[in-house]
């Protein structure tokens, strides 16, 4: 076995030597987990977090990497890094000298070999001509009010060759149970109302917290959230908004705008820029992209959030981007890259957010997808992006990859008119979607406060359950549920206050749920329609086939096939046609809101609601739902429908109401491309529920197969 060595630590590997007694601060460091990303033919990226809690300090880690699970030979130890306070206590190193095509164990311990860390697993890289299976997955969107993520822990049985993370890898949001929201990080649409934002110190402190947080059990002796996930294969990842603090900073390539950091909203600022510009008025929809603007990927707070997600994740660290002529990406670090799996397979990891233009509002803050929306100098991707995955693009469709995977953190397909929304006929009714809530009855642990309830645990509980009880009034419901855990709010202020071991009645609460009817202004369709157009019409011109667009963000798993318009006029719905050989996955959540508000889980709920969103798509001269007629389809398999591969109808192609991931298998020779959804029912938000095998188990939701199209010089097959 070939020794391995990392260039970010060779310097350093001698003072491991002199680091070998038992330490009382290496005995206290506890590990956070392990992940390895970005793997190469011949390296890979390592990351850990290790920390004494009790006494906080500098210490020097170790990892090892064998071929042998047990590691009890062919091992080869090397020093990792010093995990300390700049980075969060998180370290990543590059291993390299590799073996192309190989699984390889990793783990953790302190220099005294005092303590361990758990073990984590990757696999390296095919060599670019090797005629192999690929076995991959892909989901994201993982909100702390899901935790722990239940569905998380059956992704290592898979024995994936990668999981692409696919965005929104913490919620800043999420106001989950012992997990309060982060500061705020700017305001919309308008910066210049005067408000608190965020610190450099709280950004650091508060975004770190809820990546920590992912690795934590929320029950007692429960699932380590998604530590053993991040374990149990090697991983690519994206960042989307959340990632950025869903306000300002989620616009990378629009103006940085003023001063922005200050728990005041008034000076003096942590940052000299950041706080962004008005998203309603339409002169910012362009930022000019000759030096004269600052972007916001140059503030000082976008830049310290890329930091932290960075710090979290397995990410090879490259280098800046020199590219004067593009201001726009000059300077930015490259998130973006393309790797081969073998001869079949090429996996484009794209950045939607370092350079993509402002989210733009209407008047009543509403997104504007409107023909503001068609204006070509906006841009997603930032020019030189676009002209990289272009010619990746035309590299690949000449040979040899035969499918490729670009990764994308927004859809691109269509749901909605232009610039509006679909007309539903006969879509569920609010009853049909299910009532919500676990928890029929609670105690009161202490005597009311105005409209605060104290209970024993507020786990499980849902917003609009109705209560009834003593002393409670006539129609009263939870109205909220606090951090705390154990307090919850209702509409009414009982007098006199509710007592202190007062027995509680709930009811289940009715569904909230809202399909999704129009194309919402982060996605391509919705505002970034021009580019959208480009880049779709690249694909067409080139006769580049075997497209496939991954993506997540739209809380729910959809299959769609991807029109665009040959004459460029994208406001004119009549002028699109299909892009041929090319479609899209929308997947996930993996643990996040939106399902969660439907459990009657039947296929018959689902059938009506893509039938309602499928006729109104059709009567809006849209594509509807799924991949019927998508020519090489075959073995379409739905859960609930027995005849899904003779009808192939919209709901065998959809799935609303689940948490879910997508696992890609392409054939060894490189003819089929197999697609299996796997999920599992939803479950209410801050429910903590761990994963049941025997009332919930996971499950295939559908399932097909395309035999691909026609490569270069290809005929046909």
């Amino acid at each position: 076995m070939k020794n391995f060595v990392s260039f970010r630590i060779t310097v350093l590997t001698f003072i491991a030597a002199f680091v070998t007694q038992v330490t009382p601060a290496d005995a206290s460091v506890s590990f956070l987990g392990v992940a390895a990303g970005d793997a190469t033919r011949n390296e890979v990226t390592v990351w850990t977090r290790a920390k004494d809690e009790s006494n906080p300090g500098p210490t020097a880690i170790n990892v090892q990497i064998s071929r042998d699970q047990t590691f009890s030979h062919g091992v080869t130890t090397l020093l990792a890094g010093t995990a300390d306070a700049p980075t969060d206590y998180t370290v990543k190193t590059d291993i390299v000298r590799l073996h192309p095509a190989t699984v390889y164990y990793y783990r953790f311990q302190t220099t005294d070999a005092s303590v361990t860390s758990n073990v984590g697993k990757f696999k390296t890289v095919p060599d670019e001509h090797a005629h192999v299976p690929v076995h991959f997955a892909f989901s994201g969107d993982c909100d702390g009010l899901i935790r722990p993520y239940a569905l998380a822990s059956q992704v290592p049985a898979k024995n994936l060759d990668f999981f692409m993370f696919d965005g929104d890898t913490e919620y800043e949001t999420s106001a989950s149970i012992g997990s309060p929201a982060v500061t705020s990080t700017g305001n919309i649409p308008d910066p210049t109302v005067v408000v608190p934002t965020a610190t450099d110190s709280q950004l650091f402190n508060e975004f770190s917290r809820k990546y920590r947080e992912q690795f934590f059990p929320v029950n007692f002796g429960g699932q380590n959230c998604l530590q053993p996930f991040f374990a149990g294969q090697g991983n690519y990842t994206a960042y989307d908004n959340h990632e950025l603090g869903n306000k300002q900073y989620i616009n990378g390539g629009a103006p940085a705008g003023a001063g922005v950091g200050s728990t005041t909203g008034m000076p003096p600022f942590d940052f000299m820029t950041g706080a962004g510009v008005d998203a309603r008025v339409s002169s910012n929809d362009v930022t000019a992209n000759d030096g004269s603007v600052p972007f916001m990927n140059k503030s000082g707070g976008f830049q310290r959030l890329q930091q932290v997600f960075e710090n979290y994740q397995p990410l090879t660290e490259r280098d800046l981007i020199t590219v004067p002529a593009d201001p726009r990406t000059n300077g930015t670090r490259q998130l973006y890259f393309a790797q081969r799996w073998g001869k079949n397979a090429i996996f484009i990891n794209t950045d939607c957010r370092s350079y993509r233009d402002i989210r733009m509002k209407t008047a009543g803050n509403a997104d504007d997808s409107g023909p503001r929306a068609d204006n070509p100098d906006r841009t997603m991707l930032g020019a030189t992006q676009l002209a990289w995955l272009e010619q990746t693009l035309l590299d690949a469709q000449h040979g040899p990859p035969t499918w490729k995977f670009i990764n994308i953190s927004d859809p691109i397909d269509q749901i909605g008119p232009i610039g509006g929304d679909l007309t539903l006929v006969n879509p569920p009714t609010t009853a049909e979607y299910g009532l919500l809530g676990d928890i029929t009855s609670i105690t009161t642990t202490a005597a009311s406060s105005g409209n605060t309830v104290t209970v024993g645990s507020t786990v499980g509980l849902v917003v609009g359950q109705p209560v009834s009880g003593a002393n409670v009034p006539a129609n009263t419901r939870i109205t909220a549920v606090n951090t705390d855990g154990t307090t919850f709010r209702i509409n009414t202020t009982p007098a006199p206050p509710i007592p202190s071991g007062t027995m509680l009645t709930l009811s289940g609460a009715p569904s909230s749920y809202a399909p999704v009817t129009n194309d919402s202004g982060k996605s391509w369709m919705g505002g970034y329609r021009a580019e959208r157009n480009a880049l779709l019409k690249f694909i067409a011109d080139h006769h580049i086939r075997n497209v496939v667009f991954l993506a997540t963000d739209d809380h729910q798993n959809r299959i769609n096939e991807l029109l665009y318009s040959p004459t460029v006029q994208t406001g004119d719905q009549s002028t699109y046609v299909k892009v041929p050989y090319c479609f899209e996955i929308v997947c996930g959540p993996l643990g996040a809101t939106g399902p969660d508000l439907i459990s009657n889980h039947s296929f018959s709920l689902v059938k009506k609601l893509a039938d309602s969103i499928a006729n109104a798509e059709s009567a809006a001269g849209l594509e509807s739902i799924g991949l019927a007629g998508y020519p090489g389809l075959q073995h379409v398999m739905r859960d609930g429908d027995p005849n899904a591969d003779a009808l192939r109808q919209p709901a065998d192609f959809y799935s609303p109401d689940t948490f879910n991931y997508n696992v890609l298998d392409v054939s060894a020779d490189g003819k089929i491309l197999t697609v299996t959804s796997y999920g599992i029912k939803s479950t209410v938000a801050n429910g903590f529920v761990e994963y049941d095998p025997v009332n919930n188990p996971e499950r295939a939701l559908f399932s097909f197969q395309i035999r691909r199209g026609p490569t270069h010089g290809e005929r046909g097959d």
